[in-house]
């Protein structure tokens, strides 16, 4: 990915041309997720075998579950109550955007300050503060929740209870 190479740019082309490069090229053929990752990979480094698309998949999940694990979410979070939910779920990493989110949301809140934004999922330890100080800078404590790891039912959950999902990541 472009963006993951400008960033230690002189390193990574040099680890790519000296080590990476050559081992990707004598590959029997590559698999992407789709064709803009493919894209990506092959404008970064020419020369590549032939490329596969083979999508993600997911099974769908159980409604029933689904259902209650819906209703477990909004009795261990009652800040939800009433409000719009805003879902981040992925990595909580500074790559994946969140000095975009923050100051948009604290914008998006102060036109709906019923809105509420999850931010679901692992926290990286060398973030954790910077994160917390952002959050507490636009004075958006009472209108954020860390909800930490989510898998499974409880994940399709928030799918679900979420009104909008953002993940303006870097890559």
């Amino acid at each position: 990915d472009p963006h993951s190479l400008s960033r230690n740019a002189s390193k990574k082309r040099f680890y790519g041309q000296c080590f990476e490069f050559p081992r990707l090229r004598r590959a029997a053929g590559m698999v992407y997720t789709d064709r803009e990752e493919q894209n990506l990979a092959e404008r970064s480094c020419p020369g590549l075998p032939p490329g596969y698309i083979v999508p993600l998949g997911a099974d769908e999940p159980d409604r029933d579950q689904v259902a209650v694990a819906t209703g477990t979410l909004r009795s261990r979070f009652p800040e939800w109550k009433d409000k719009t939910l805003v879902l981040f779920l992925g990595r909580i990493h500074p790559k994946k955007g969140l000095d975009l989110l923050l100051p948009a949301f604290d914008q998006v809140r102060q036109r709906c300050p019923h809105a509420h934004l999850v931010l679901a999922g692992p926290i990286a330890d060398e973030y954790r503060d910077t994160l917390r100080s952002t959050i507490s800078s636009y004075q958006l404590d009472s209108h954020i929740t860390e909800t930490g790891i989510v898998s499974g039912n409880d994940k399709w959950a928030l799918y679900r209870l979420a009104e909008l999902f953002v993940l303006p990541s870097y890559q």
